[in-house]
């Protein structure tokens, strides 16, 4: 008599999934100029954090959590949207290393959502500069190429004024976790 050993397979679709969302608003004093949204890119930065919070291993998490903001320009040869390191670094950047302004906002939904809310002042970016490109980073920044944990090409690239009156770049960087 022989035993038939049956095997079962059964398809998983669980998983991690990151998405990421920033509202970009761009004023002048009370005045709106322009607003848009994008949905931007996680990078091993992003990931290495998450697995770091996940192994419990949180002087290293620490160290890596998001939570300043880069705008820079488009390098001379770059190719919009196509991340090359070679173009974030200090002859790109345009504003200073921002970190957020207030209470992180954490989400209530069936997944895990945080929102970093930014204000960016007349007085942190070079003025004339023509701003493509927003990365977030770490508290603790070595390298801009290397420690970027997001990053998003702008549709419509803005330009600083010469003179800021109340020119002011307002960031809300959403990062959701998910079971997808």
């Amino acid at each position: 008599m022989s035993k038939k050993i049956i095997e079962k397979h059964s398809k998983s679709a669980d998983s991690l999934k990151y998405s990421g969302d920033i509202s970009l608003k761009i004023l002048d004093g009370d005045r709106v100029l322009s607003e848009q949204k994008y949905h931007n890119h996680g990078c091993q930065k992003l990931f290495n954090f998450i697995t770091d919070c996940l192994t419990g291993n949180f002087a290293a998490a620490k160290s890596s959590r998001p939570c300043r903001i880069v705008l820079f320009e488009m390098g001379s040869h770059e190719e919009k949207g196509v991340f090359n390191a070679r173009y974030w670094n200090d002859d790109t950047k345009v504003s200073t290393k921002v970190f957020y302004d207030s209470a992180v906002v954490p989400g209530s939904s069936n997944s895990s959502t945080i929102t970093y809310h930014f204000r960016i002042p007349f007085l942190c970016l070079v003025s004339g500069a023509q701003v493509a490109k927003v990365g977030l980073y770490p508290d603790v920044i070595t390298s801009l190429s290397n420690d970027i944990c997001a990053y998003y090409y702008l549709d419509t690239p803005f330009e600083v004024p010469d003179h800021g009156g109340n020119f002011t770049v307002v960031i809300d960087w959403k990062l959701t976790i998910q079971n997808a």
